[in-house]
């Protein structure tokens, strides 16, 4: 093969893309065998970028086809547990439902997955936020994520402690991370456990104002709605049921007394 010759037919290609005007582009989702084809007045020349997608550039000179990477996406199958909404059997209350909105009553509430990089400042670089079921249970995408990278896995709900896994997770194409299985499955083991049988451990719930700390300023939005007996979509329901009442209190109290807080690397 004339190397020089192939250098001239892609440098060739390169150049006339950058040249043609008016022109039209359009992309397909395909795995192909080569990543593009770029075409001159002197030849041709195709090249491969793996797993692709191309766009194709069209003027009155000519065209010219670019490969381009696809979105690659890493799944992670979930499993946790909200303390308030757990109600036994491995199961949590259909809270969004309870609180007045249509979803399915095997959904419970919305919850936000985030990747952190392994070290200081352990920065966040991927996010999935998705509806966790009653169940526990939550497949979460991450594209542009990458195979064989480690991250950190933080779990952050509306009313609860935000919580890390005990060290970082290998992301493969397809993941599985149980919180549920044991307290050593966070951060300085920060869960509580909800059930014997089976065994659950569930992130704790009581950080209504997400400081990242249980205390008197939740107490301070609690006490209001209790008192009014309010209920709906908020954040002060710790136990899913739709209405703000003692029941509530009881779930918050214990975890201001000894102060339970977020742990994080």
């Amino acid at each position: 093969m004339n190397f020089n010759r192939l250098f001239q037919y892609f440098y060739c290609s390169v150049i006339l893309s950058m040249v043609l005007w008016n022109h039209a582009a359009y992309a397909q989702k395909n795995t192909l065998s080569a990543g593009g084809e770029g075409t001159g007045a002197g030849g041709s020349v195709s090249f491969s970028l793996g797993q692709i997608d191309f766009v194709n550039t069209t003027g009155p000179g000519g065209s010219a086809t670019q490969g381009l990477q696809q979105v690659y996406k890493l799944t992670m199958n979930l499993k946790a547990y909200i303390q308030g909404y757990y109600q036994g059997s491995g199961q949590m209350r259909p809270v969004l439902n309870n609180q007045g909105l249509q979803n399915p009553i095997n959904e419970t509430d919305s919850i936000v997955v985030e990747l952190h990089d392994t070290t200081i400042p352990y920065t966040l670089t991927h996010s999935y936020t998705g509806i966790i079921k009653t169940d526990g249970t939550l497949v979460c995408t991450f594209p542009n994520a990458s195979e064989g990278q480690a991250f950190y896995i933080v779990l952050k709900h509306r009313n609860s402690i935000e919580t890390w896994s005990a060290s970082p997770v290998i992301l493969m194409q397809s993941t599985t991370y149980n919180f549920s299985s044991s307290a050593t499955q966070a951060f300085g083991s920060n869960m509580i456990q909800v059930d014997n049988t089976p065994t659950v451990f569930a992130i704790y719930s009581g950080d209504i104002d997400q400081s990242g700390g249980i205390d008197g300023d939740d107490f301070n939005l609690l006490d209001p709605d209790i008192q009014t007996g309010n209920g709906g979509y908020l954040s002060t329901d710790l136990d899913g049921s739709g209405g703000i009442d003692g029941d509530d209190f009881n779930i918050f109290d214990p975890n201001a007394q000894v102060g339970v807080g977020a742990f994080v690397p």
